[in-house]
């Protein structure tokens, strides 16, 4: 797979933007998102891979998404989301070493 920047010809050499990079990252997500057929796991390092970051920062995106969800949704959402996790760590295990 391409990262964002091979795949759009890449700003190497000059120094982005916060703005930027969180585009790039904004931009791989909804590419992932698009062309993942339902029901197949990506690991954090072929998303970052795909966003052009690194996996840290996509589990620092996905702690703050379901910290916002929780904050906002109530508690059904919490119950669906803790179900939705149960289900994703047994649909999905997580290699070896890697964390949530």
């Amino acid at each position: 797979m391409k990262t964002l920047q091979e795949g759009t010809g890449g700003t190497e050499g000059t120094k982005r933007t916060q703005a930027e990079r969180a585009f790039d990252i904004d931009l791989g997500l909804a590419v992932m998102s698009a062309i993942t057929p339902p029901g197949v796991c990506r690991t954090s390092g072929e998303i970052a891979a795909v966003c052009g970051c690194s996996k840290s920062n996509i589990h620092q995106i996905e702690v703050a998404a379901l910290r916002k969800l929780r904050k906002w949704g109530g508690a059904a959402l919490v119950e669906f989301l803790d179900h939705l996790q149960a289900r994703r760590l047994d649909a999905c295990p997580l290699p070896e070493g890697e964390i949530l």
